[in-house]
């Protein structure tokens, strides 16, 4: 007799889910949000335009989507859009690429070394979320994970603020070092 509703189920949250309503109706549709770093263009490290292009090619697009479930490869516009890029065009770019993730990973680590971070070394930063759960913050903690596999000298933390205005204010003085997030 009682109607609720549940957004944004991540994959190791339905079995428990499904035990709790053996009843409940589900329906779903694919996650064709995109997740993105930034990193606060004031670091050092950030300065270079190497290790940029090193974290982006380096991060398992894939592996970050599929953790909600079901994904479709989008960019900054819906790919329900027209005039967007679909799904398939935006699998075949380079970093986003599954089939050559490897590939991307290997040049990720050359263009890190190239720019004087050899694994990762010398590359410290404190990844700001709003929140310590939820997608954004399993997210983050995912990207933790994969980095410490690819670059494993890169020192990067994980800072959860209070609440969202004193994220919204570290973002809006420049004092957030980096963040992921997912639209």
């Amino acid at each position: 007799g009682q109607i609720g509703q549940l957004n944004s189920v991540q994959v190791h949250e339905v079995a428990q889910l499904e035990s709790s309503a053996p009843d409940a109706l589900w329906y779903q549709e694919p996650n064709f949000g995109w997740n993105y770093f930034a990193g606060n263009m004031d670091l050092p490290s950030f300065k270079d335009n190497r290790v940029r292009q090193a974290l982006q090619l380096s991060i398992d697009y894939a592996m970050l989507g599929n953790a909600s479930g079901d994904w479709l490869y989008s960019g900054p516009h819906h790919v329900m859009f027209p005039e967007s890029h679909s799904s398939d065009e935006i699998k075949a770019i380079a970093g986003y690429n599954p089939d050559t993730k490897e590939q991307d990973i290997a040049e990720a680590q050359k263009l890190m070394a190239a720019a004087g971070y050899e694994g990762g070394a010398g590359v410290s930063f404190d990844l700001t979320q709003s929140a310590g759960a939820g997608l954004g913050y399993d997210t983050a903690i995912r990207l933790q994970e994969h980095w410490a596999q690819v670059f494993p000298q890169l020192n990067m933390s994980i800072t959860v603020v209070s609440d969202y205005a004193a994220f919204t204010n570290l973002l809006a003085t420049r004092q957030s070092e980096a963040r992921v997030a997912h639209h």
